[in-house]
């Protein structure tokens, strides 16, 4: 005769650990995924960055004139792999070389060159050409679904511990009245 252990989650540990993987989600998607948007007007020697989520409307970040923004380049990051979970891949960003500084166009690091290395060309060679008007984007989708699945999986665990503390509320119901 084989003994099993059989262990069971109770509704509080499924209700704490959906509001952290709610939470965790929608901070994710709320600070991360955001589709970062530059756009620059020759004529009136401006340039904008703007952020937008499903979540808010467009939010202008920052604003500058066409005449500081110097060239754009891709700058890279090895990933020390140390740490576990930590990625020994290497990370790359769009970065807008300004008079003031570097500053990068999202706060997000990809995996894939080829997004950013497109951006920095087609900026690099507005700065370079007489065309009027340009707009690049980074796009947050990825971080945006990523952020979502912990959303989801949250509020799955967070209904199966409503549900179970349902469950157990009304068995404690039951037995209550059945003692009358």
């Amino acid at each position: 005769m084989t003994l099993t252990k059989r262990s069971k989650t109770g509704f509080v540990s499924l209700l704490l650990i959906g509001a952290l993987f709610a939470t965790i989600g929608a901070c994710v998607v709320w600070f991360l995924g955001a589709d970062v948007t530059l756009s620059c007007q020759r004529s009136d020697n401006s340039c904008q960055l703007v952020k937008s989520n499903p979540w808010i409307k467009q939010e202008t970040i920052s604003r500058f004139p066409l005449s500081h923004l110097k060239s754009a380049e891709v700058v890279s990051k090895k990933g020390t792999g140390k740490a576990r979970g930590k990625s020994k891949k290497t990370k790359y960003q769009l970065v807008l070389n300004m008079e003031e500084g570097p500053i990068p166009l999202s706060n997000v690091w990809t995996q894939n060159r080829n997004v950013p290395s497109q951006n920095a060309a087609n900026i690099n060679n507005y700065l370079r050409s007489s065309n009027e008007h340009l707009s690049v984007e980074e796009s947050g989708k990825f971080v945006r679904i990523i952020g979502s699945v912990f959303f989801v999986i949250g509020l799955l665990a967070l209904l199966c511990g409503a549900l179970g503390m349902l469950k157990k509320m009304l068995k404690l119901g039951f037995f209550l009245a059945a003692r009358r």
